[in-house]
């Protein structure tokens, strides 16, 4: 049996306030924000029994070079693919990295990501995001809107964002809505907190009539994405 996973907020988002003071507080009253809060919760618990707890085991290694490995696992019928690696930067720097979805074009490289915008923050340690992909050779732009948060447990964290619906942001004009069942990280710092063990998992359901191949590509990158935050660290740290 898995450790059941409590929300523990080490660092809050502070700086989304104070870069963007357009953010709004969304009302966790409301139906479809306690059904965001329970997905995001239901995300961590997710991530830790993949890494830690009863999904944790049957991962198939498919590539170990350049200090990146790639694992596969199908779970309940969905394919996850799996990414790990050293990234060289706190947790708080990572998470703050990819928490705030408007500065993903600063380390995604695979060319796929278009814009990203924090539509709301639910708690301190949740927000809600839209999200547009790239359309490639006659197939339109993906949308998702998504749930996104963080937690610490013990020494590790983890950070998950899944597909959710929330009124008046429906499908974009001229782009399929698609399904995120998991992008997650869960990072586990060394003894001075300077780098962490990363691993990224993601599974999504891209919707629509979309080429096999434009699917596996997009599919077969997701665990690089571990080396591209990687280099984006290297790199402003130099």
């Amino acid at each position: 049996m898995s450790k059941e996973i409590e929300i523990e907020s080490p660092f809050g988002f502070d700086d989304l306030r104070e870069n963007y003071p357009e953010l709004v507080t969304l009302d966790k009253e409301k139906d479809e924000v306690k059904t965001m809060i329970s997905t995001v919760k239901k995300g961590l618990q997710e991530i830790y029994d993949k890494v830690k707890g009863t999904e944790s085991d049957g991962w198939k290694e498919t590539y170990n070079k350049k200090g990146l490995i790639k694992k596969v696992k199908d779970i309940d019928n969905i394919h996850y693919v799996r990414g790990e690696g050293t990234i060289h930067a706190s947790p708080e720097e990572i998470i703050r990295l990819i928490g705030d979805i408007r500065l993903r074009s600063k380390w995604d490289k695979t060319g796929d990501f278009n814009t990203g915008t924090v539509l709301g923050e639910v708690t301190e340690w949740a927000t809600l995001s839209r999200v547009l992909f790239n359309g490639q050779f006659m197939v339109q732009q993906r949308d998702f809107v998504l749930a996104g948060g963080y937690t610490k447990i013990e020494k590790d964290y983890m950070m998950v964002a899944r597909s959710v619906e929330y009124s008046g942001y429906g499908e974009q004009k001229k782009t399929t809505r698609a399904k995120l069942h998991s992008s997650d990280w869960y990072l586990t710092p060394n003894e001075e907190g300077t780098e962490c063990h990363a691993i990224y998992i993601a599974a999504f359901d891209l919707c629509g009539r979309i080429p096999q191949k434009i699917t596996n590509r997009v599919c077969n990158s997701q665990p690089e994405l571990v080396t591209m935050v990687d280099n984006y660290f290297k790199k402003i740290k130099k």
